[in-house]
């Protein structure tokens, strides 16, 4: 009767056992942290996002980062949050992509600039936001990049503004099972009315990115 061969135990195994303990451990305390984050469907979360930003000092720009899964309504929540901003007085724009290194650093020009010129009573001339789309869950890939230069944004406050994202936010589909509802975020929306977005062909895409020309 043949006896069963034991695992022979060396160094990398160890390594990479250590390396499964911590995963675990850091998985754990993610979806404990997760526990105690609010949740909104869509209207309380816009609600909560305006209120939060109301708060806000007026020196700098405003930056909110909204992660979600292709599908979930990033573009829709944008979209209201500059509509919602503008009625605050606040100019906000919306990144259609992740946003990139040349993004931030003209944040850091418009901050300058702007608080070159305060005002006699001490606040600025023009308040203004930027809202980043974000096609995947923070925790999922904190140091996701697309392409060559694009990168998470939280990363990019850090490096470039030295400054940490105001707002993290994260939308999902209550349809669907999510992966990414983690702690790496300020606030969840649930969002059950999102769709598919409909496959465009490649002349529609055309088109849609060059409006003002004729193909």
């Amino acid at each position: 009767m043949h006896q069963k061969r034991r695992r022979r135990i060396t160094p990398f195994h160890l390594e990479v056992d250590q390396m499964e303990i911590a995963r675990r451990k850091n998985q754990v305390q993610i979806e404990e942290r997760a526990k105690k984050i609010l949740q909104f469907d869509f209207e309380g979360g816009v609600k909560e996002i305006v209120n939060r930003v109301k708060k806000l000092s007026a020196k700098e720009t405003i930056l909110i980062a909204v992660y979600g899964w292709p599908n979930r309504g990033k573009t829709h929540l944008i979209e209201r949050l500059v509509k919602e901003f503008g009625e605050l007085g606040i100019e906000a724009g919306g990144c259609g992509s992740a946003p990139n290194a040349s993004t931030f650093e003209a944040i850091e020009r418009i901050d300058k600039n702007l608080n070159d010129s305060i005002s006699q009573e001490g606040t600025r001339l023009k308040r203004f936001a930027s809202i980043f789309h974000c096609g995947w869950a923070r925790g999922e890939r904190q140091d996701y990049e697309r392409g060559s230069d694009h990168e998470d944004p939280n990363i990019l406050a850090e490096k470039i503004l030295n400054k940490k994202i105001h707002i993290n936010i994260f939308i999902y589909r209550t349809d669907i099972s999510e992966i990414g509802i983690n702690g790496e975020c300020d606030l969840i929306i649930r969002n059950p009315d999102s769709v598919d977005k409909p496959l465009l062909h490649p002349d529609d895409y055309k088109a849609k990115l060059n409006p003002d020309k004729s193909l």
